[in-house]
């Protein structure tokens, strides 16, 4: 698939940071520190120099303390008192290019600068299969900064505010302080998705399908915080019929130990399905048995909505049966009882681990295999087992055909989107809901 990115001229934004960096009013409230050591003040991303452009790149800046000084004079090292470089971010992959570097003094003022576009890219791509071995996303690193710090529009209005407030009285380390405190309380805790059930607790939903849709904006509302275009629909809707999951899929389920029926998908990529074999210990203890009231129950079925984006699977329904799949009794599962277990789950959940919004939400689980199934159906092609994420050919020979920063970058993001394509629905399938 070729790739025209709209043209936009990169010198304009260039040209406002180095405006800015100029002036001797350029202050502490105008960047985002992230400390790798005591005392540290020059890691910093820059917030004048965050500008969103229209294919959805994002041009940034990042200040550092100096680590390199063959690339200046001897004369320019000597003067040389930080590093800053400018790139683009694809905030959707987390993948980024430095595209122009600076050598600032101590008060901020240029003494040096290099445009090293070509030599960046072509290092980057010669590079790119290893960097797209061990890639995950968002990741702690200052490209998740300027990624979150442009996504947050209430935090941008604020920091303006201070910057106009400023006067000379402000005392430096105690402001410092506050604002590095500021990178830990307001972006690292957001880089990974957490459920926010308190708020639930105290305002139960009606039902579960509600539940459900409400963590689903939840998880839409984290993806916004840093990958706007990622919360949004990105991928190409289907909407042709898709009509019911096909016998080849469901045989295809089967044989990886998934038996489900009633299926049917949403183009936003939720699914509906009814599982035939639940795991019944995997409820609320109060659904674990059958009702004393009912006899000669032989099996059960649940109903469950799974988002395929997150990974995230809610039941909302259980149903039992007698002999000859005779109806006995079916019972919505409450809200209360779902909160608590999630909450108990939470519990025991490792704080470190990762969310990475660019592979399938559950590797090797059923949940992945129903979204796969379902995906295959809305795309009209075979489903297969899922492979790592790598380079198709085609792809590949788009990067490397492409000559600009911005072009490799969306040439990249597209590669993440048809890879993403095979285990998330963009149809509607089966009984609309």
């Amino acid at each position: 698939m070729k790739i025209t990115p709209k043209p936009f001229r990169l010198a304009v934004f260039v040209l406002s940071a180095v405006s800015f960096l100029n002036s001797a009013h350029a202050d502490q409230f105008d960047w985002v520190y992230f400390p790798m050591y005591a005392r540290d003040t020059a890691h910093a991303v820059h917030l004048s120099a965050l500008k969103r452009l229209p294919d959805g790149l994002l041009h940034s800046a990042t200040r550092y303390p100096r680590v390199n000084e063959d690339q200046w004079s001897k004369e320019e090292s000597d003067a040389g008192w930080y590093d800053y470089k400018e790139r683009l971010i694809d905030c959707e992959t987390g993948f980024s290019i430095v595209n122009r570097e600076h050598l600032l003094d101590e008060g901020g003022k240029i003494i040096a600068s290099r445009d090293n576009t070509a030599a960046n890219l072509s290092l980057w791509k010669g590079d790119l299969q290893n960097e797209l071995q061990d890639h995950k996303w968002p990741s702690g690193s200052e490209i998740f900064l300027a990624c979150a710090a442009a996504g947050n529009e209430r935090f941008l209005a604020q920091r303006q505010l201070e910057r106009k407030k400023k006067t000379k009285e402000i005392v430096y380390s105690p402001v410092i302080k506050a604002l590095k405190a500021d990178t830990n309380d307001i972006f690292w805790r957001k880089i990974q998705f957490n459920l926010e059930l308190e708020p639930l607790m105290k305002h139960p939903p009606s039902n579960a399908l509600l539940m459900f849709g409400q963590l689903e904006e939840q998880y839409r509302t984290w993806l916004s915080n840093f990958a706007p275009e990622m919360a949004v629909a990105v991928h190409a809707r289907n909407d042709a019929p898709a009509a019911e999951l096909s016998e080849e899929n469901l045989q295809w389920l089967l044989d990886h130990n998934v038996d489900i029926a009633k299926v049917s998908s949403r183009p936003d990529g939720t699914v509906r399905y009814t599982n035939r074999q639940p795991n019944l210990f995997e409820l609320p203890p109060e659904y674990q048995e059958a009702p004393q009231k009912l006899h000669d129950v032989e099996n059960s079925e649940l109903e469950i909505y799974l988002d395929c984006h997150s990974g995230l699977q809610i039941p909302t329904r259980l149903t039992w049966f007698g002999a000859e799949h005779r109806q006995l009794a079916t019972n919505a599962i409450g809200v209360k009882p779902l909160l608590e277990m999630l909450r108990e789950r939470m519990s025991y959940r490792d704080e470190n681990a990762a969310t990475n919004v660019l592979l399938p939400p559950s590797i090797g689980g059923s949940a992945q295999w129903i979204c796969q199934a379902v995906a295959a159906q809305c795309n009209a092609t075979p489903v297969v087992e899922l492979e790592p994420f790598h380079l198709a050919t085609d792809d590949e020979e788009a990067i490397q055909k492409v000559e600009s920063q911005e072009e490799t970058l969306l040439a990249i993001r597209n590669a993440y989107r048809n890879y993403r394509r095979s285990f998330i629905p963009n149809c509607a399938l089966g009984k609309p809901f």
